[in-house]
């Protein structure tokens, strides 16, 4: 299950380290480890 549009702006805008941020490792690891979490929730069922 993919995160959505809106969980991924709201990780962006929780993250960013200036405005424009959408590439800095801060964001990438938060967008990763919910991508990550989502993968496990998937698995566990």
């Amino acid at each position: 299950m993919a995160i959505t549009t809106e969980k991924k702006r709201d990780l962006i805008e929780s993250y960013k380290t200036h405005d424009g941020d959408t590439g800095s490792a801060d964001v990438q690891i938060a967008i990763l480890s919910e991508r990550i979490s989502a993968l496990n929730c998937i698995s566990q069922n």
